[in-house]
């Protein structure tokens, strides 16, 4: 592996490790010096999950106009990447932005999106998380049955993953 492409790995990671303690200005300042290698190596795949990055500092700091910037840049590079598992959680990141800009219309397209990708490329990780957030909206827009459903969509959902578990476990013990 290059060196720098080490370096950017390891100022992302250390990025994101501030980020968890709640260092926002420090894990900007690590996400802001992977971008700036990424786009000198041209290496658009982690440009892409720097910018995400930095547009999860920037919402978590209220910056929600930096936050959009950062998170379309993000999807831009996802797209051409065709990175499809990753673009899910961009969109749902995205939604989660328009919901504090109070823009439901717009968190709606996006959380649709996500979902649809999630469920198609099984990124398990954030499904309860979109699910959740696209009954939360609804219910903002007092579309309280529609809400209800989709809380009751992932309830199925639920029950299909711990079904297919338990049939692997089966199949193990065989």
């Amino acid at each position: 592996m290059n060196d720098q492409n080490m370096v950017s790995s390891v100022l992302n990671n250390i990025g994101s490790a501030y980020k968890q303690l709640g260092e926002y200005g420090v894990a900007k300042e690590y996400f802001l010096q992977a971008i700036q290698i990424n786009k000198t190596l041209n290496n658009r795949r982690n440009l892409s999950y720097n910018y995400n990055n930095l547009a999860n500092v920037f919402e978590e700091t209220g910056n929600l106009h930096q936050a959009l910037e950062y998170q379309q840049k993000s999807i831009v590079l996802k797209t051409d990447l065709n990175d499809q598992p990753m673009l899910a959680t961009s969109y749902y990141n995205l939604a989660l932005i328009y919901v504090k800009l109070d823009s439901f219309a717009q968190a709606k397209v996006y959380i649709l999106r996500s979902k649809k990708l999630a469920k198609q490329f099984k990124v398990a990780s954030i499904i309860p998380l979109v699910f959740s957030e696209y009954s939360r909206i609804l219910a903002r827009e007092d579309d309280h049955q529609k809400a209800y459903l989709i809380l009751s969509e992932l309830d199925l959902y639920r029950d299909s993953l711990d079904l297919a578990n338990k049939e692997e476990e089966i199949n193990e013990m065989e």
